[in-house]
């Protein structure tokens, strides 16, 4: 796991490599993080908003990039999908 990027441990929290930028205006990004485990986790974030703190929200964390690259896409386009259990 980690799609190609080693974690660090000793590194867990600070980012494993630069942003993956979508949409028109580049508000939706995908970051590959240092994790304390295995491997690295992929967040989606988006810039468009703020939290109490003043940081933008993370809308998903993914064990594999192309899954967070799959939301950040359909976030960007504006196409939400709601996943509903029986």
């Amino acid at each position: 796991m980690g799609n190609g990027i080693q974690n660090e441990a000793a590194k867990a929290g600070q980012n494993a490599a630069g942003p993956i930028f979508f949409g028109a205006n580049f508000e939706i990004e995908v970051v590959p993080v240092h994790t304390r485990f295995e491997a690295v986790s992929w967040f989606v974030i988006d810039r468009t908003d703020v939290d109490e703190f003043d940081m933008p929200p993370v809308i998903g964390q993914f064990a594999e990039k192309a899954d967070a690259i799959h939301r950040a896409v359909d976030l960007a386009s504006g196409f939400h999908v709601a996943i509903l259990e029986d």
